[in-house]
C-alpha cells in the first residue's frame, strides 16, 4: 500500500463512512507502524477529519495489534478448512483467482464483530488495559518462533518488571517524567517500547 492509497481510503471512504453513519468524531484509528501510514500530508488530513491517528510500535503485531491478536490466526485456520473442504468437493481442481469468492464467502461470513472486540481487549488497547497484554509474548524463548507451551499462561505487569529489572524501569519513569501528556492512555505504552526496543 502507498501513502497516496491509504491517504485515498482515508477521505474517500473512511470518513465518509463515519458521516453516513453518524459516528462521532474525534475518533481513533489505529494503524500499524508501516511508512506508508505516517505521512505529513494523512496527518494534516486526519486532523481536519476529527480523525486521531494511533500508530503501533513496528514488529509488536503479536501482542498489540487487535486483527493480529484475534482475527488473522482463526482466518487462516477457516482458510486451510475451507480449501479442504473445496477440494474434497471438486476432486483435482485448484483454488485460483475464479473460485475463492466462494471459500472466502464462508470465511466473512464465520468473523464476528465479537472476535474484533476481543482483539482490542486482548491488547490492552480497548478499554485501555495494561495488565491484559500476555508480556510472555516479549520474553526470548529458546525456540524461536513458537509460544510457550502452557496455552494460557499470562505474566501481571508486576512480574514483567521484576523480569525486565530496575534498570529498565528507572529508564521509563524518566521517559515518563519528560513526557508531556503522561495521563495520555498512549504514552505510557509507547515509553514501555521506546525503552524495550531502543
Amino acid at each position: 500500500m502507498t501513502a497516496d492509497v491509504f491517504n485515498q481510503f482515508i477521505t474517500e471512504i473512511f470518513s465518509p463512512y463515519l458521516t453516513e453513519h453518524n459516528i462521532p468524531k474525534p475518533v481513533i484509528l489505529f494503524i500499524d507502524g508501516h511508512k506508508s501510514h505516517i505521512t505529513l500530508q494523512l496527518s494534516l488530513t486526519c486532523k481536519v477529519l476529527g480523525i486521531e491517528l494511533i500508530a503501533l510500535y513496528r514488529n509488536t503485531s503479536r501482542i498489540t495489534q487487535p486483527a493480529d491478536v484475534s482475527v488473522f490466526g482463526p482466518i487462516k485456520k477457516l482458510y486451510r478448512k475451507e480449501v479442504a473442504k473445496f477440494q474434497a468437493h471438486n476432486m483435482g481442481e485448484v483454488v485460483t483467482q475464479l473460485n475463492i469468492a466462494s471459500i472466502l464467502k464462508s470465511i466473512v461470513e464465520e468473523i464476528k464483530p465479537d472476535n474484533i472486540i476481543s482483539g482490542f481487549k486482548a491488547s490492552g488497547l480497548y478499554p485501555f488495559n495494561e495488565n491484559a497484554i500476555n508480556y510472555t509474548k516479549c520474553l526470548a524463548t529458546n525456540n524461536k518462533g513458537q509460544e510457550p507451551k502452557e496455552e494460557n499462561k499470562m505474566m501481571s505487569l508486576k512480574d514483567f518488571e521484576s523480569i525486565i529489572g530496575e534498570e529498565i524501569i528507572s529508564k521509563m519513569k524518566v521517559l515518563q517524567s519528560q513526557a508531556v501528556n503522561v495521563n495520555s492512555p498512549c504514552t505510557s505504552f509507547g515509553l514501555f517500547f521506546k525503552v524495550i526496543f531502543h
